[in-house]
């Protein structure tokens, strides 16, 4: 009779295998939607059951990492900087997380103030700015946003590499009530025409003029395709070394495309280590099915589908710049490290100021804004990670 030896392994052991091979199935998992591992650096959110939307579309679109964006420029929704941070602590590593200014919506910005800021949200953690002036219903109750009040901020921004995402400008047919879709009427119409898209686009080179240096990504192909700008488009590639753009939609960005294909595929392909991947999601949603797959569609198939009231057009882009747009992009340009650790200590003298901010606006749900900044301050509390102990 024989016998067969039959190793029996510890079971932590068995636990550190288990514990590899679904590391294994999880990397497979993170590529299995797009064709090369993703980061998406553009998504905003606002309240809590936001980033729970937000987790599923990461899981499910396969991301390795991801920007979440901060409202706090509009004055009811200022707890914002606080619900990016507790992100960036409930998901280490993987969350880079930008700060976004408190400022009154009209007038002149207090430019010393916005340099206070941002020194500030460096020190905490923050990994960059998002900024909303250059949209035409902000920048047409406030100075130009290449005003000599933001000067010493930019100079801050451009001196110490800290990456700005800028929403700049918006497609042409929203000052066309004959032109704009239907589904932007009742929010995007601009009835009127200065600042124009034209006068908007100038503004933003002008920003770039006085601080040639600055890290800075507008937003949505900077709309240049809306209006065949192609040759501006190259200028500020081949002027700028630390220009960008994102690829966020809207739609309509890739119909407008299709009436110059040869040129702005070949601009993809030539600078696409200049461009990046974006979904403008904003929490709760059908982020999977209205954002993150048609733009998967687009990217990687020549399928030409409706979507709003638009018709895309795919690119089928090859595999270099596929990988330049998915990720490669914004580690080698935008963030060079992994995201950074929040300063708890900092984070709650930021707190403490924001109340005296929220107290200070005009026109807006105080108790309101108040409570949200609370329940996030309790959520931060709850986490575990950052710098230092809550």
């Amino acid at each position: 009779m024989s016998f067969v030896t039959v190793r029996c392994w510890p079971q932590t052991h068995y636990a550190q295998i288990k514990a590899k091979v679904n590391k294994v199935h999880l990397a497979e998992m993170e590529i299995k939607m797009f064709k090369y591992p993703i980061i998406d650096s553009h998504i905003h959110m606002y309240s809590e059951a936001d980033l729970e939307a937000i987790e599923t579309a990461a899981r499910e679109g396969g991301y390795s990492k991801y920007t979440l964006l901060s409202g706090s420029l509009f004055p009811q929704r200022a707890p914002g900087n606080l619900s990016v941070a507790w992100a960036k602590l409930k998901h280490p590593g993987k969350v880079y997380g930008y700060a976004t200014f408190h400022m009154q919506l009209e007038g002149t910005p207090d430019g010393e103030d916005l340099l206070k800021q941002a020194k500030e949200y460096h020190a905490i953690g923050f990994d960059g700015i998002k900024m909303l002036d250059g949209k035409p219903s902000l920048r047409k109750e406030r100075v130009p946003i290449d005003n000599a009040c933001y000067d010493p901020l930019f100079s801050y921004l451009e001196e110490n590499q800290i990456p700005v995402l800028y929403h700049s400008n918006d497609p042409i047919e929203f000052w066309d009530i004959e032109k704009i879709p239907e589904w932007a009427k009742d929010i995007y119409y601009y009835d009127w025409k200065e600042p124009s898209k034209d006068q908007i686009t100038k503004e933003t080179a002008g920003i770039l003029k006085k601080h040639p240096d600055l890290n800075l990504t507008v937003a949505h192909f900077f709309f240049l395709p809306n209006t065949d700008e192609y040759d501006l488009a190259c200028e500020l590639m081949e002027t700028y070394p630390n220009f960008c753009m994102d690829l966020t939609p809207g739609w309509e960005m890739f119909q407008d495309i299709h009436r110059m294909e040869k040129e702005w595929k070949s601009y993809i392909k030539k600078y696409s280590d200049r461009l990046m991947y974006g979904t403008d999601i904003g929490g709760v949603g059908n982020n999977l099915e209205e954002r993150i797959k048609p733009l998967r569609r687009v990217f990687e198939t020549d399928d030409v589908f409706p979507l709003q009231d638009y018709t895309c057009y795919g690119l089928d882009l090859d595999d270099t710049t596929l990988k330049n747009i998915y990720a490669q992009t914004y580690r080698t340009r935008i963030q060079k490290n992994d995201p950074a650790g929040i300063d708890v200590e900092r984070l709650a003298a930021y707190k403490k100021e924001l109340g005296g901010r929220i107290e200070a606006y005009k026109k807006i749900d105080k108790t309101r804004a108040i409570q949200d900044m609370e329940r996030f301050w309790e959520l931060i509390k709850e986490t575990k990670g950052g710098n230092g102990n809550v």
